[in-house]
């Protein structure tokens, strides 16, 4: 029998390949990584460099290249540019030529952590997809982008299978033929630390906020325009919705999953565009089931721990990269009725 499940939005347009138009493609992959056999879960981090472009171009969009017979090990992948107050060059280009490493690791170069703002994501079951026909993400710094990325990609090997050898990456459509708007890419939810809990043996929500103050801040007075969204847990998720609140009312929902599918992580197309204005609280919800589980799980980067994320795709491009939000720890301590804490004794 051929019968089976599969998830998928129906209403999503079919994904074709971009050809003509003076759209050129650039290919950023891993350079034949190693898993490590003791590891069940590892971040690669490696840098590289934009192709040499006589003019402005605009990403248009962005497909996974998975290598054939890996895909059960490719979790997923981010794209970030890397800025430097100084010059980029000088900073980065020592690190092009190098295969990478791991990421967040003790002896990871400080440098990295300038690699913050992304501009492409893509977890399990995305095929990828394009902008619409008036938007693009500038490439290059001199047109408000940059000339260095980082490619993070999340490698999961739960059974710790050996000799695993993997060159994936994502292929970057571009074009000369620039569109009308520059786009970004913004982060919102929950701050991937340990003091997101879920605790065991319920249905559970958690919750991430992008303050009005940071809106009001930070976005134009005309606001964003938002045309696509992805939504992103771990292995609990059950459901996650963005909300926005204006002048303390809630406006209708326009990205939400009420049957998440960690294996289905398909960005959605957002028609009508979504408006977001200066002043907007935008709340990240996600609900989790630990009913089967009888210890906590915290937030962090493994597949077993936990996220609770949303990316949107917007335009006009803003400095606005992330805004998230996480409990205090002497919040935590306090919600557990814990009265006094000890130093540990290091010896």
């Amino acid at each position: 029998s051929h019968r089976g499940t599969k998830s998928m939005f129906l209403k999503e347009p079919k994904i074709e390949t971009l050809k003509g138009q003076g759209i050129d493609y650039w290919d950023v992959l891993n350079p034949n990584i190693s898993l490590p056999e003791t590891l069940d879960t590892i971040y690669w981090c490696r840098m590289v460099k934009i192709p040499s472009l006589k003019k402005k171009n605009q990403v248009v969009g962005a497909v996974p290249i998975i290598q054939e017979g890996n895909w059960k090990y490719v979790h997923h992948m981010l794209l970030y540019e890397c800025h430097s107050a100084t010059d980029s060059e000088e900073v980065f280009d020592k690190f092009v030529q190098a295969k990478g490493a791991q990421c967040n690791t003790p002896n990871m170069p400080p440098s990295w952590k300038k690699c913050n703002v992304p501009i492409a994501a893509w977890a399990v079951g995305n095929e990828g997809g394009f902008y619409p026909d008036h938007v693009g993400l500038p490439l290059g710094e001199e047109h408000g982008g940059s000339n260095y990325f980082m490619l993070n990609t999340h490698y999961d090997n739960p059974t710790m299978d050996k000799g695993v050898v993997d060159s994936s990456g994502m292929r970057i459509y571009h074009t000369d033929n620039l569109r009308e708007h520059d786009a970004g890419l913004l982060t919102l939810g929950h701050n991937v630390k340990p003091q997101h809990i879920v605790p065991p043996g319920q249905v559970f929500t958690t919750v991430g906020h992008c303050s009005a103050e940071c809106t009001q801040k930070m976005l134009p007075e005309t606001g964003i325009n938002v045309f696509q969204g992805m939504l992103h847990t771990h292995l609990l998720g059950v459901k996650i919705i963005v909300r926005q609140i204006r002048d303390g009312k809630e406006l209708p929902t326009i990205l939400k999953d009420d049957h998440y599918d960690f294996n289905y992580q398909e960005a959605r197309q957002i028609r009508p565009e979504w408006k977001i204005l200066p002043g907007d609280i935008l709340i990240t919800e996600c609900v989790y089931n630990s009913t089967d589980k009888s210890t906590a799980t915290y937030g962090g980067l493994a597949t077993q721990d936990e996220m609770c994320l949303s990316y949107l795709v917007y335009y006009p491009k803003t400095n606005l990269g992330g805004c998230v939000s996480s409990p205090s720890v002497g919040s935590i301590v306090h919600s557990m009725g814990i009265q006094e804490l000890y130093p540990v004794n290091k010896k």
